[in-house]
């Protein structure tokens, strides 16, 4: 059923002021145009709602009780209304994010902690894993992933910056077995390999013109998470491609090195999978946003 709202503050009106013209004034509009409204809604309803005389209007007993349920119900609508209007300027309720765990513990919580902390009406759940999330299922609001998205609809993607991945290694360790001249070099070295994607041990590289080197590598040691291959690369145990943000710290304190600067790697697509109706709550909106400014200084 459609409610014809126009017609019911008119009718409201007039039960308050106590006659047509007296509404007309209030509500700024012709005395015929309440006339019609009130008509309008007494057709729709089935019975009248006023007595009419020449000298006054008075509600009559269904009119009166319907003048009570609509008052109530249009200032419920209004308190929502500025409710909706407020959570807008200031957001407010719990948000489930699901994170990639050495990511998520580096880069992403940092700037939760950020947005939390100038929006103190949120409330956050943070998942750290490995896994894809099944965001309905799952009741998550963000997954924040790195890779090829695999979203379908109803899910959407935010892309942010790219994760720039460079290839480092120990000082010891290239002191030991030598430093690759050539992307064909590292086939004869120790090269630390992820364990849970396809072709995970063919390197493609590429320089500053975009010219590719596609080489095969292999080493003793294999892992599934970033964290583990930092931690192998800074234990000797070969070289690595790694997030530079993961890197940097430990190219500038010398437990890192470089391997072939003049190369890089195809970067991580850093991205934001979230349900399509999300956007319509201004805390996914605002927490989207913000995540897209901080990165975008973090990654450069």
């Amino acid at each position: 059923m459609k409610y014809n709202l126009p017609a019911i503050r008119t009718f409201l009106a007039v039960a308050e002021e106590g006659g047509f013209r007296r509404a007309a004034d209030s509500l700024g509009m012709a005395v015929a145009t309440v006339s019609q409204h009130i008509s309008a809604l007494e057709t729709e309803l089935g019975v009248a709602l006023l007595e009419r005389t020449t000298r006054r209007v008075t509600l009559t007993e269904t009119g009166a009780s319907y003048f009570s349920l609509c008052q109530r119900i249009l200032r419920e609508l209004e308190e929502v209304t500025d409710s909706a209007r407020q959570s807008f300027t200031e957001p407010t309720g719990l948000l489930r994010i699901s994170v990639s765990g050495a990511f998520g513990r580096r880069v992403v919580t940092p700037i939760i902690l950020r947005f939390m902390s100038e929006h103190p009406h949120i409330q956050v759940d943070l998942v750290a894993t490995g896994q894809y999330v099944d965001l309905q299922g799952d009741a998550v609001d963000i997954a924040i992933r790195i890779g090829t998205p695999r979203e379908v609809e109803p899910v959407r993607v935010r892309e942010f910056a790219p994760v720039q991945r460079i290839l480092c290694a120990s000082p010891a360790y290239l002191e030991q077995q030598g430093t690759p001249k050539t992307p064909d070099d590292l086939t004869t070295h120790q090269c630390i390999v992820r364990s849970h994607r396809p072709n995970d041990r063919e390197w493609r590289l590429y320089t500053a013109k975009g010219e590719e080197s596609a080489v095969y590598v292999n080493g003793r040691m294999s892992v599934n998470d970033p964290e583990l291959m930092l931690n192998a690369c800074l234990s000797r145990l070969g070289i690595a491609f790694l997030p530079d943000i993961y890197a940097q710290p430990y190219l500038e304190n010398g437990r890192l090195m470089r391997v072939l600067p003049q190369h890089r790697m195809a970067p991580g697509n850093l991205h934001a999978a979230y349900r399509s109706e999300s956007l319509v709550f201004p805390k996914v909106l605002r927490c989207l946003e913000f995540l897209e400014k901080e990165l975008a200084q973090i990654l450069g």
